[in-house]
């Protein structure tokens, strides 16, 4: 299978092995952010965090930040077991689990919800780092062409 689903505007998440947080790196983040197309500035810092280069262990695609924000709510309370006994890292941060025990979170069970692991873990992230450079890409481009134009005026303006 090599097409997955990644037309989601929001993802919840769980995330590992960060390097610069002081936490055991079989911790696991749970969490959401937007994901859309503009790329905005919560996947930088939540998913990527490219001076970190944290593990991504499973993604759910959302359509809306409610669903997502609903979504995250209920797996953190199901997973309330694999609660840290420190309070210094919060409420999503977690001891390990299989991602299996996902699965039996009657919620996602019941929605039939799509939980991304494995191969297809592997294609999302693809997908994503693809859809990221393209569109460092275009802004670039676009910045470049804005100084280009700035640049124009001013030797205009100069001229006169």
């Amino acid at each position: 299978m090599n097409s997955v689903n990644t037309t989601g505007q929001y993802i919840v998440f769980g995330l590992t092995n960060w390097v610069d947080l002081k936490c055991p790196n079989d911790y696991i983040c749970i969490d959401y952010c937007y994901i859309g197309d503009d790329m905005s500035r919560s996947y930088l810092k939540k998913y990527s965090m490219p001076y970190n280069n944290p593990k991504l262990k499973f993604a759910i695609l959302c359509d809306s930040e409610k669903e997502a924000d609903w979504l995250n709510d209920i797996i953190c309370e199901e997973l309330e077991e694999y609660d840290l006994e420190d309070d210094l890292y919060g409420d999503n941060w977690k001891k390990p689990f299989d991602n299996k025990c996902l699965e039996n979170i009657y919620v996602i069970e019941e929605e039939e919800i799509k939980i991304l692991v494995d191969n297809e873990l592997e294609i999302f992230e693809k997908n994503i780092k693809k859809r990221f450079k393209d569109y460092q890409i275009k802004k670039n481009k676009d910045l470049d062409n804005e100084l280009r134009i700035r640049k124009l005026k001013n030797n205009k303006l100069l001229k006169k």
